[in-house]
């Protein structure tokens, strides 16, 4: 998995009743104020061939929520989230522009 201008990109072999299948997949990070992370794929193939929207959606069906806090002694909302070349940012705060003081490096 790697970043791809704010989405992720994946790529692999997964093994279907034995036969190596190649699979690519291209999908964002949504949040929506729930202490959850949705994976919303914009694209998706199947030994090269792209997979419909209903096939999308049944996948999403199957994999979310990708990240569920509801658990966690604080359950945080989770208002946004930023692929970055280097990091997945996932935040309670709506503007990612504007960081919280505490979580600012030390000067």
């Amino acid at each position: 998995m790697e970043p791809d201008r704010g989405l992720l990109r994946a790529e692999g072999v997964v093994d279907v009743g034995g036969a190596p299948v190649r699979v690519r997949l291209l999908a964002a990070l949504e949040a929506d104020g729930a202490p959850k992370v949705f994976l919303r794929l914009r694209r998706a193939a199947v030994n090269g061939l792209p997979l419909g929207p209903a096939l999308l959606q049944d996948l999403e069906r199957r994999v979310n929520p990708l990240v569920d806090l509801r658990g966690w002694p604080v359950a945080f909302p989770i208002r946004a989230t930023q692929v970055t070349d280097r990091h997945v940012v996932v935040s309670s705060q709506e503007d990612l522009s504007k960081p919280c003081v505490f979580c600012l490096p030390a000067p």
